[in-house]
């Protein structure tokens, strides 16, 4: 890529910038191991960049349009609603499965989440935190409305109980509930909004 006259942000080492077009265009790359994603103003960017990978790679897969596959999710592109829809289908299916959900619950937790009972037994570890990382992997993509409860989940860990068990195993059902939900991202501006926590640093 740097050989093709992509340069590498400083801030983010997955991420190769097109140097020297002109005004209104752009060329981003974004590498994930041997998979790129590329954002682009026109079509010869593009060709360019797959001559570049041709030329080094000989064969590569390419794949172009409104509807995507991505690391696992589905982008879909509705440029008329100046939107973008992302989803899990394939990923939520298995998590389900490898957990054996049953049940569906109308909200990912309840007042119980926050509740800790020392009386508990100790849950299962290993169990509880590949159960938890699968759900952390899901939140942190497309599903902030778990979040929350995944957040509040990994804090117990390491003294995990079947009552903390319990509250994951709901945030699973929840997910059953809503295992066809996508994130849909449509901006009426580019200006982000950038919210801090004061207390952080004490």
């Amino acid at each position: 890529l740097t050989s093709g006259g992509y340069a590498r942000l400083q801030s983010d080492s997955c991420v190769f910038v097109k140097k020297d077009l002109p005004a209104g265009k752009y060329s981003m790359v974004f590498v994930h191991v041997d998979d790129l994603f590329h954002v682009y103003s026109d079509d010869e960017s593009n060709d360019q960049l797959c001559a570049i990978l041709r030329e080094r790679f000989q064969s590569i897969n390419h794949e172009t349009g409104d509807h995507l596959q991505y690391l696992g999710l589905t982008i879909d592109i509705d440029r008329d609603a100046r939107s973008i829809s992302l989803g899990a289908p394939g990923y939520v299916g298995d998590l389900l499965a490898e957990a054996n959900t049953q049940g569906r619950a109308a909200t990912p937790a309840t007042d119980e989440l926050f509740t800790q009972k020392e009386d508990a037994e100790p849950a299962d570890k290993k169990l509880f935190a590949s159960k938890l990382m699968k759900l952390m992997y899901l939140a942190t993509r497309i599903r902030p409305d778990i979040l929350q409860a995944v957040t509040v989940l990994a804090t117990r860990m390491h003294a995990c109980t079947t009552h903390d068990m319990k509250q994951m195993d709901r945030v699973y059902k929840y997910v059953n509930a809503t295992k066809d939900q996508k994130l849909i991202i449509a901006p009426d501006t580019l200006d982000f909004k950038v919210y801090l926590d004061a207390s952080h640093a004490t």
